[in-house]
């Protein structure tokens, strides 16, 4: 059965990061900006770093702009943070920063690079970073380095990175670990509100909220189905409410397994059923329904070794604009199932 709300700790989750995203990236304009105009004043001349500094805060701003104006995905306005960021502090490694302080905003690199790209993407950028800035430092004849560390301090700030990648990473494995059986109850607290227990189908509830789902997203045309088990009471009478049970689960696979990915079925009480066909006019519906009623017909449910026939009586209607009321409609198909039962049962109402 699908589910409604299986997708909506995700877009939650999708929210909040967009957010912090935006606030990472104002703070990162706002530190940037500020070191690269202070470098500027104390020296009294534009430097490499002044440069590299107000390159990324205009990145920054960049992807502020463009996060709220939604013109970006949440990945590649991490990679507009990420990148510049990791150049930025093999920069500051290599020439030192100011007086020799600017290796300890690296550590500062391990939580902003998992959190934004998760466990698995973020230790393998944190891998090439750590690769990097091993190269950087021990490279030997200072190629890369115009900063002075003794081999000491360079040893430290490797085990001590490292040491921090490792915090960071437990830190976001039980983080996601715990996202993800929250999820999961969600997924399961979801199933028991919307579904119906006995048939593993959507229940009432669920499907007139799915129903709401899709006018939100003006899907139209779209036509709903009610179909009644006929003569069900004798099936709970002559043999039992438990071979009842089994008749109702055995009609709900048949219509399951016919609309497939065409639309949703949901027991909508007692032995009646109703379908939700998106993108389905009067002619797809018919058509659907028919197929529906002559599986029924030609699968008879076998019950200690006689064969039970079942039939269906089934009334449908259409609706064209997403302002159409629900109630209305199904109250229409369920005057056109009853149509179908005074009609003699066993039949579709209105017919083509």
């Amino acid at each position: 059965m699908e589910t409604l709300d299986n997708s909506f700790l995700d877009h939650t989750k999708m929210l909040r990061k967009r957010s912090i995203i935006r606030v990472l990236a104002l703070i990162y304009f706002i530190f940037t900006f500020i070191m690269g105009v202070n470098h500027i004043y104390e020296h009294h001349t534009i430097t490499v770093l002044s440069i590299v500094l107000l390159f990324n805060s205009f990145l920054s701003l960049t992807n502020i702009s463009l996060l709220a104006n939604q013109k970006i995905s949440d990945q590649y306005a991490s990679y507009l943070i990420t990148f510049p960021l990791f150049l930025m502090m093999l920069y500051l490694i290599a020439t030192g920063g100011v007086d020799n302080t600017g290796f300890i905003w690296i550590f500062i690199v391990p939580i902003v690079f998992l959190y934004l790209h998760g466990l698995k993407s973020g230790l393998i950028l944190l891998g090439v970073f750590l690769f990097s800035l091993t190269v950087i430092l021990f490279i030997p004849e200072n190629i890369l380095i115009s900063a002075n560390y003794s081999t000491a301090l360079k040893i430290r700030i490797i085990l001590v990175f490292s040491l921090a990648i490792l915090l960071a990473s437990v830190y976001e494995y039980f983080n996601e670990m715990l996202f993800n059986q929250i999820q999961h109850m969600t997924h399961k607290l979801d199933r028991l509100a919307n579904e119906d227990q006995l048939t593993q189908i959507y229940n009432r509830r669920g499907i007139l909220n799915f129903i709401e789902l899709s006018k939100q997203h003006h899907i139209t045309p779209y036509s709903l189905i009610l179909c009644d088990i006929d003569y069900f009471k004798k099936f709970n009478d002559t043999y039992g409410h438990e071979i009842g049970d089994k008749v109702l689960i055995h009609i709900a696979n048949i219509i399951k397994n016919t609309i497939e990915n065409k639309g949703v079925v949901a027991r909508w009480g007692g032995e009646e059923f109703l379908i939700f066909l998106p993108k389905a006019d009067e002619i797809k519906t018919y058509l659907i329904a028919k197929e529906i009623r002559q599986k029924v017909i030609s699968t008879p449910i076998s019950i200690d070794n006689k064969e039970l026939k079942v039939t269906l009586s089934m009334g449908y209607t259409v609706a064209f604009s997403i302002k159409t009321d629900i109630d209305t409609l199904i109250k229409e198909a369920d005057r056109y199932m009853y149509e179908a039962k005074k009609a003699g049962r066993d039949c579709i109402k209105p017919t083509i």
